[in-house]
């Protein structure tokens, strides 16, 4: 969902790409240093990280596909604890 929040900012692809590429541990710190390390708006990308928006984004992406990516496993999570 970080990545989707990312999108936001038009930068979705190198969210993605930057995310999947470091790995390590997925929480609200890393999410946030890695959209600070290609200049997003912090306060912007943290409001975002906080809201239902990207949760219903990518639910609705997989309730319309049949994307085995979808099945059994979670999105990343917000920020929410």
């Amino acid at each position: 969902m970080a990545a989707e929040c990312a999108g936001e900012q038009d930068a979705f692809w190198p969210y993605h790409d930057k995310l999947f590429a470091e790995g390590g541990d997925l929480d609200a710190a890393k999410f946030l240093a890695l959209a600070s390390s290609l200049g997003l708006d912090q306060e912007r990308f943290r409001v975002c990280l906080q809201s239902e928006h990207p949760r219903r984004e990518v639910e609705a992406i997989c309730a319309t596909r049949s994307n085995s990516a979808c099945r059994g496993r979670r999105p990343f999570s917000s920020m929410a604890a």
